[in-house]
């Protein structure tokens, strides 16, 4: 017979081997010791047994290139992105100051101011005159005539002079031009100011159509004082004529044209139907007056 008590005892033994059981468990298939204190023993994971296999390296190492070209297109991307910005807002006044350097002087044509020598100051020296030759050229493109008729001028520094151009359209079709100017030589492009001028503005003309062009101009008598250009005594200005990217204007004009011209042809055509119309009333009033002759000369004979 088993007492109460000593199955109390037994239980209690019992207990303590199913709990050793399952700390040996522990042990076996998580590394946890059972003297007290736990150490954790690191797993390999799969990916640990992949990085370390031969196969592995090698992806590893590709994927470190890769990454590492995506870098680099990154950052090249983002200089590129820098250089455009850069040059977007350095264009305007680069540009500026390669106009005030080379005498194309986009601003004068802007800012120009009227120039009075007697009020600045500054007396014109007669003996020293400039002859101003007028030279004009064209693009092959453009199907113009484009010529000076002012040869040339002979100045003095700070006076006025005016130029004309001549310009026409030999095509049968509206076209839009844009000119430019320089000056020769580049020192004196700084001292040559325009008053009126048709450069860098769309000029349209038409089938045939011809225009005179003018240029106000005169030189700054700061010219004299330039050690570049003590001795020279002749400038030569020259126009050159493109045609213009944007032909808009010409467009529409050749639209206007064309409506023009069916107009017209509309107000033929009823003339000419009401010269028909009016022919062939004229027809039948002699065709009806030719029966009433021909009645009354039956009934003249009758009677």
């Amino acid at each position: 017979r088993i007492s109460i008590d000593n199955m109390v005892i037994l239980s209690k033994l019992g207990g303590a081997n199913l709990m050793r059981g399952f700390q040996k468990r522990n042990f076996l298939t998580h590394g946890i010791l059972s003297r007290g204190f736990s150490t954790k023993v690191k797993t390999p994971t799969p990916a640990d047994r992949i990085s370390k296999s031969p196969y592995g390296k090698k992806y590893k190492k590709q994927i470190e290139a890769d990454e590492d070209i995506v870098y680099t297109g990154r950052v090249y991307f983002a200089s590129q992105v820098l250089f455009v910005i850069g040059c977007t807002f350095l264009a305007i006044p680069l540009y500026k100051v390669f106009c005030d350097s080379q005498g194309y002087s986009l601003a004068y044509s802007v800012n120009q101011k009227d120039y009075d020598a007697e009020i600045s100051g500054k007396k014109m020296n007669i003996h020293h005159k400039y002859t101003v030759h007028m030279h004009a050229e064209q693009e092959d493109n453009l199907r113009w005539m484009f010529e000076p008729l002012t040869g040339e001028l002979t100045v003095n520094a700070g006076e006025t002079a005016l130029a004309f151009y001549r310009a026409q359209n030999l095509t049968e079709e509206p076209i839009v031009g844009v000119a430019t100017y320089t000056v020769n030589p580049d020192e004196a492009g700084l001292y040559f100011h325009k008053i009126q001028c048709f450069c860098f503005e769309e000029q349209l003309l038409n089938p045939g159509e011809e225009v005179e062009l003018p240029v106000f101009f005169y030189l700054d008598p700061a010219i004299l004082e330039d050690p570049k250009l003590g001795d020279a005594k002749e400038i030569i200005l020259y126009y050159n004529f493109y045609e213009a990217k944007d032909q808009n204007l010409a467009w529409i004009a050749k639209r206007q044209m064309e409506i023009q011209d069916a107009e017209r042809l509309l107000a033929l055509r009823k003339k000419e139907l009401a010269e028909k119309k009016k022919k062939k009333r004229e027809a039948e009033e002699a065709a009806q007056a030719v029966k009433v002759l021909e009645t009354a000369s039956k009934e003249a004979k009758a009677a």
